[in-house]
């Protein structure tokens, strides 16, 4: 599946320590705000956001939109009252909102913040205890009688994530799914160690924790946060996904392609009730991060509850938010296409929310660009400007790359002064020149050095790196006409148990080619009686015609489709 190796997709990890902190990753429901090293140094009490620091803020972002490279919002309030708001790049999909129109977004995993803090509620009430097992509500989950309440919370109870189905299927939540397949899948995958014995972020945890929720309250996770939550603070703006009255939102997730915005697919946002569900606003989330700060929604004892211990990142529902000297408190969320934060900085008395829904700048670097002008640190303006003035270089670097050990081939090319790469299935992107034969495509953290004396390339992300190696056109043939009568026992639309994706087989030009669903069609090369291989992805397809079965192999893996 093309899509679940994305060269797109963007991987955060928290590596304080390796054990500790282990598979901390998820561009679908969470977010790194900013991962900057800091200083246990004092520092004065910010002063009140100035008129100077507003017109730098924007200036700043006038030029973001100038340059087509976001959309969004951002707010900021002050002693718990707004003082800078500003939306983005709409323009740029045709709309005319205006700088302070109120834009709702899917919020991804900061409804886990929401979710904790619920439970907070509970334990004040005396009607949780943190301390009490999984199994007082579901018996049958991976160590349920071991895992606590409290563990679940902060991310060390041992479940692993059951977003990723078979480690790799990041996508089979993009369509609706039975609430008792996605306990089946929390079941299957297990844990990844005993409870309290490390640290690893765990949508299934939460998963279960909104159910929990339910069965108190014997209500769906909608009704309860809007009477728990957003009733109580006036969040007019702040909903969850219901069965009852589906969720409506204002504005969708984009990928740009060709300098143009487009329209991305998204989540069944009921597969992540109390996980990822959670619309909202800027301001609603303003107003929410300043009421959990100031007791008014949980006490300011329940609230130190929730608050990381010194050495960790994650507490229970929020996590800290360093930046150089300061340290703020918060949680972040992601979805396939928008990417949201809210935090508060106590001692600053100073809250931010954003939510970006079109990234073609890193996300991160435009909260640490806004961040710098508030706490009056250094910054440049980012260079969009991709166009190389000397492209000699490019005749020995452009071509077709690849390497039994990736799973896709990598085409390099050059539309005039600008170099390009693209995946197989995949959009291309512009890359961005570092230094002499080294280039960087920021948004997805990719890396790659070339080497034209031995024709390859290092291609390195999220610090894994890979070799590969021109391939020599005339290998790249397509497939030998055969007879179309024996190669039509292979047509036909293919599914599997074991992979969400579904394979249509089909004849083109007296060639057999094959379509996973969603991805670009690819053609298949007999290499054996019923064996047919798609080398630039590393895929085999062996065909069994009297059983109507298909095995497609790639990456060591054997992965059995049946043919409607």
């Amino acid at each position: 599946n093309n899509r679940n190796a994305s060269l797109l997709s963007q991987q955060y990890n928290f590596n304080k320590t390796p054990h500790r902190l282990n598979h901390i990753s998820m561009k679908l429901f969470y977010t790194l705000f900013v991962l900057l090293s800091f200083q246990q140094i004092n520092h004065a009490q910010t002063n009140v956001l100035s008129q100077a620091k507003k017109d730098s803020m924007e200036k700043y972002i006038d030029y973001i939109e100038s340059k087509n490279a976001l959309i969004g919002s951002v707010g900021i309030f002050e002693n718990g009252k707004p003082v800078y708001k500003r939306n983005f790049g709409q323009a740029a999909l045709g709309k005319t909102e205006k700088r302070s129109t109120t834009i709702k977004y899917q919020i991804g995993s900061i409804s886990k913040l929401f979710t904790a803090v619920m439970f907070a509620r509970l334990e004040e009430q005396k009607k949780i205890d943190f301390g009490e097992p999984l199994s007082n509500y579901f018996t049958d989950m991976p160590n349920a009688n071991k895992i606590t309440i409290r563990q679940m919370l902060n991310h060390t109870s041992g479940l692993k994530n059951y977003v990723v189905k078979n480690d790799t299927a990041y996508y089979w939540l993009s369509g609706k799914q039975k609430q008792e397949d996605i306990f089946k899948e929390i079941k299957r995958q297990g844990v990844l160690f005993s409870p309290g014995d490390s640290m690893s972020y765990s949508n299934s945890a939460y998963y279960l924790l909104a159910r929990i929720l339910e069965k108190k309250y014997k209500k769906d996770y909608a009704s309860i946060l809007y009477e728990q939550i957003s009733m109580p603070l006036n969040l007019k703006n702040t909903t969850a996904s219901s069965v009852t009255m589906p969720s409506s939102i204002t504005t969708a997730s984009y990928r740009k392609t060709n300098n143009t915005w487009n329209k991305i697919d998204e989540f069944y946002f009921l597969n992540a009730s109390g996980v990822g569900d959670i619309i909202s606003t800027t301001d609603d989330l303003n107003v929410f991060i300043n009421a959990l700060s100031n007791g008014k929604i949980i006490s300011a004892a329940s609230f130190e509850k929730m608050k990381p211990l010194a050495k960790e990142y994650f507490g229970m529902g929020i996590m800290k938010i360093p930046f150089h000297e300061r340290v703020g408190l918060g949680h972040g969320g992601d979805t396939f296409g928008t990417h949201c934060v809210t935090g508060i900085f106590e001692d600053e008395k100073l809250s931010i929310a954003y939510c970006v829904n079109g990234e073609s700048y890193l996300t991160n670097d435009f909260a640490k660009d806004i961040l710098s002008i508030l706490f009056n640190r250094p910054m440049k303006y980012p260079n969009f400007n991709n166009e190389v003035a000397d492209t000699s270089q490019f005749i020995k670097i452009v071509g077709k790359y690849g390497s039994k050990d990736f799973p896709i081939a990598i085409k390099i090319f050059n539309e005039g002064k600008i170099l390009m790469a693209q995946g197989d299935g995949q959009s291309a992107f512009e890359l961005t020149k570092i230094s002499e034969n080294k280039f960087e495509f920021r948004q997805a953290t990719i890396i790659i050095q070339f080497d034209p004396q031995s024709n390859s390339l290092s291609f390195t992300q999220a610090g894994k790196s890979f070799e590969l190696f021109k391939i020599r056109e005339d290998v790249l043939v397509s497939t030998p006409t055969l007879d179309v009568k024996r190669l039509s026992s292979h047509e036909g639309l293919y599914k599997s148990d074991e992979i969400p994706i579904t394979i249509t087989v089909f004849i083109e030009n007296g060639s057999l080619k094959a379509q996973g669903s969603g991805q670009s069609p690819f053609p298949l090369s007999l290499i054996a009686e019923n064996k047919f291989e798609f080398k630039e992805g590393g895929i085999i397809m062996i065909f069994n015609v009297d059983k109507r079965l298909m095995t497609l192999q790639q990456g060591g893996k054997d992965y059995k489709f049946q043919k409607e």
